[in-house]
């Protein structure tokens, strides 16, 4: 083997295994879940951590995944949210969203770490959980 294909194999990841980490509404989920059933085609474990809002759609699919506890209903039906939308205010919708996610924020992190520290993959693909 030449060197660059050595150097490539040494560096590929021990396990093949990825998780994806979403999140948003399902719509915002569904790229990356067609991405994860890609991979599970070609031979990879695959690990999807999102919000509730894919569940249903991963699971369709046979993907496993793993909620963290958030969904986009919970974040529009705060009446910050309504009212950002109502004016059409970015900036607003933004804060809002930012604020819901603060309030779950420790909830969140620490399903995510439980999850990747089982799951140990490769490769981490995020979608934002900013």
């Amino acid at each position: 083997a030449s060197f660059r294909s050595a150097s490539l194999v040494a560096m590929a990841p021990k396990k093949r295994a990825v998780a994806l980490i979403l999140e948003g509404s399902r719509g915002d989920q569904q790229p990356y879940i067609v991405a994860a059933l890609a991979l599970k085609e070609a031979g990879y474990d695959v690990l999807i951590l999102g919000t509730s809002d894919g569940e249903g759609m991963a699971k369709q699919k046979g993907l496993p995944f793993r909620s963290v506890g958030l969904c986009a209903k919970e974040v529009i039906q705060r009446p910050e949210m309504v009212e950002a939308v109502t004016e059409n205010d970015y900036a607003k919708i933004s804060a809002a969203v930012n604020a819901t996610k603060a309030l779950r924020g420790r909830e969140i992190l620490e399903i995510v770490t439980k999850e990747l520290r089982t799951f140990q993959p490769g490769l981490i693909i995020s979608s934002g959980m900013s």
